[in-house]
């Protein structure tokens, strides 16, 4: 984890175990400097804290570095949990001293009983075996020292050294899932095994080891199988037909990661795709991501996220950040007019009949027979709002968070619109006041390229 004498970043909150971690490492020789969050959800308590973690950092000759910010103001802001925000935050100023200091490690103390309430969190909410293993001890530049070491060893050590520590009292509040974990559901495991504790951790071990081979097997595997071109990734699943399903599908979640580094879905989801037929396809809208089986070739698509430049041509449309807008329709012709290059996204703009429109899926179709006012495709915009049928008036906003819309996709999602009135929203779903009909004059209809 650490080199002898190395300087290290010690996550310093003030309770037992980063009190007892910080004293290890400075007992051992190594360079110590600390960085405190003070996250201003409890009040005097967390003032108090950050009080402790000054003071004890000042009477040891620790470099001491303090944030104060509101969690919960960036959890809103950003459409995250606390618990989650929290992390962001602290991970972020983490680096940031690290960086500044030429620190290449940071250390933080999660311990043997915190890796073990995540496996059995992780169990809970239905991760794989991926989220079974526990907290490593070692993610990039953060170590966990104190990872193999039990609550009470720490606490007893800290007796021993005659060391105060901070209490968090929201750790004995059971309206958090967590310490429900730590308070409630592993007392009553130990009832049953007094051991289950080192028990957990072991196979945890185990299981961490176990998905290292599989991982390497599998990169392995795909130097064989897949290819990446032009922002896309294949995988020839001819290639793989007699391996075991769990590779197939460990495959799919590779060649998605290729091209969104967070990608996460269900086993269901997973699935799905590895037994994928000719012919079919299954789109992931939060991610943007369609994954499609052409002749044993699965190919995986990120719709609005291309990085490739595409240029703007007769009735169509093409652009490469985000925060857009083009107007495609003065209100009696198409007028294709480039506004800023923001997307990377081309679409075909023409007008239709109903006859040729043989699926409704395959394009976004309008009927502007009402509207006398200029139509753009756009960036969502603060308070945009659309009617569905059965359901009623709808903020966009809400309608991405229900489908769980990835937030890095949300800006770039294009929007149909009047000066006036959301028409469409691209690939999720229109207005019913303009849906096009065997009744339309005017359809206008807008394409993505292939």
């Amino acid at each position: 984890m650490l080199k002898s004498g190395e300087k290290v970043l010690v996550a310093f909150s003030g309770g037992a175990d980063s009190t007892a971690l910080v004293c290890v490492l400075k007992s051992l020789g190594f360079a110590v400097c600390a960085a405190h969050i003070n996250h201003c959800l409890r009040g005097a308590d967390a003032d108090s804290d950050q009080e402790f973690v000054q003071h004890f950092c000042e009477k040891n000759g620790i470099e001491c570095y303090v944030k104060k910010v509101s969690v919960k103001k960036y959890a809103e802001q950003n459409h995250l949990s606390c618990e989650e925000a929290g992390r962001v935050i602290r991970y972020e100023f983490f680096n940031e001293i690290a960086a500044k200091n030429d620190i290449c490690k940071i250390a933080v103390a999660h311990n043997k009983s915190d890796s073990v309430e995540t496996s059995i969190f992780n169990f809970i909410r239905g991760a794989s075996s991926g989220g079974l293993k526990g907290i490593l001890p070692v993610n990039g530049n953060i170590v966990r020292p104190l990872i193999e070491c039990a609550r009470e060893k720490i606490e007893e050590y800290l007796s021993f050294k005659n060391t105060s520590f901070v209490t968090d009292k929201t750790n004995f509040e059971n309206e958090y899932s967590r310490n429900r974990i730590r308070n409630i559901i592993i007392k009553d495991m130990e009832k049953i095994n007094p051991s289950v504790i080192n028990t957990v951790f072991e196979n945890s071990k185990i299981i961490a080891e176990e998905n290292d081979f599989i991982f390497r097997y599998v990169q392995n595997k795909a130097r064989e199988c897949v290819n990446i071109c032009d922002n896309e990734v294949f995988l020839n699943l001819s290639k793989i037909k007699n391996e075991h399903i769990i590779v197939k599908k460990r495959l799919v979640v590779y060649c998605a990661q290729k091209l969104i580094s967070d990608f996460r879905t269900s086993s269901k989801n997973i699935n799905a795709i590895a037994h994928l037929r000719h012919g079919k396809k299954i789109i992931l809208v939060n991610y943007g991501l369609t994954i499609s089986n052409n002749y044993d070739i699965l190919q995986f698509k990120v719709d609005f996220f291309k990085k490739s430049v595409a240029d703007v041509q007769e009735n169509s449309i093409s652009s490469k950040k985000s925060g857009f807008m083009y107007q495609i329709f003065d209100g009696k012709s198409i007028s294709v007019k480039k506004i800023f290059d923001e997307i990377n996204i081309k679409f075909n703009v023409s007008f239709v009949k109903i006859d040729e429109i043989s699926d409704f899926k395959s394009a976004v179709y309008i009927c502007v027979d009402s509207v006398n006012e200029p139509i753009y495709i756009r960036s969502r915009k603060d308070g945009d709002k659309i009617s569905i049928a059965s359901v009623g008036r709808r903020k966009i906003k809400d309608i991405f968070i229900d489908r769980k819309i990835h937030r890095e996709l949300r800006d770039k999602i294009p929007i149909i619109a009047t000066n006036s009135a959301v028409l469409a929203i691209y690939g999720i779903t229109g207005d019913q006041k303009y849906f096009a009909d065997e009744k339309s004059g005017k359809i206008l209809m807008i394409k993505t390229f292939i």
